[in-house]
C-alpha cells in the first residue's frame, strides 16, 4: 500500500469478508488510493479432494453460495463504505456459471477472475498478469518474466485481441 500510494497507483484489494475487521478499515484510512472488492466469503474450499479448489461452485446449493456472497458484500460495504466496490473476485479464480448469471441480483456490478473475459451479464474486469508464483515460491514471480508477460498482453491488445 505504501508503494502504490507513493506512486499514486490505484489498487483494489480482494478482501475475505468473513476474516476482515476494523483493523483493515483503519489501515486503509491512510490509503485513499485503495478500494476493496469481495473475495468470496471465507476462502473455504467446498470441492472434493480430487477436484480443484472452489468456494463458489456446484458443490453446494446455489442458495447457500448466493447467501454467502450477499452477506460478504453487505459486510464489506458496511465496514468500508464508499471504498467498497461491488465486484466479486472469486477465490482460486473459480466460480460456477450459474452463480455468475445471478450476481447482479444480489448487488454485484462486476466480476474479476484471471485470463480473457468470458461473456457474462455484468462487467468483467479480469487480471491478465499474475505477479504471484503460486506453484513455486508463493512469492513474487521473476521480474523479467513479469515484464515479458505484460509486454505480451499489451501486444495482444494493440493487435486487436
Amino acid at each position: 500500500l505504501d508503494l502504490t500510494g507513493e506512486f499514486a497507483v490505484p489498487v483494489t484489494l480482494a478482501v475475505i469478508p468473513a476474516l476482515t475487521d476494523g483493523k483493515l478499515v483503519v489501515r486503509l484510512d491512510e490509503a485513499p488510493h485503495a478500494t476493496v472488492a469481495i473475495h468470496g466469503w471465507a476462502h473455504r474450499n467446498h470441492a472434493p479432494e480430487d477436484q480443484k479448489k472452489q468456494e463458489l461452485g456446484a458443490h453446494r446449493p446455489p442458495e447457500a453460495v448466493l447467501d454467502d456472497l450477499a452477506r460478504g458484500l453487505s459486510r464489506v460495504t458496511g465496514l468500508h463504505g464508499a471504498r467498497a466496490v461491488p465486484m466479486l473476485v472469486p477465490p482460486w479464480n473459480r466460480i460456477d456459471a450459474g452463480v455468475v448469471s445471478v450476481l447482479g441480483s444480489i448487488g454485484f456490478a462486476a466480476l474479476s477472475v484471471f485470463g480473457p473475459p468470458k461473456p457474462a451479464p455484468l462487467a468483467v474486469i479480469n487480471s491478465n498478469v499474475d505477479i504471484m508464483d503460486w506453484h513455486g515460491t508463493r512469492g513474487c514471480r521473476d521480474h523479467g518474466l513479469l515484464v515479458q508477460a505484460i509486454i505480451a498482453q499489451l501486444q495482444q491488445a494493440f493487435d486487436g485481441g
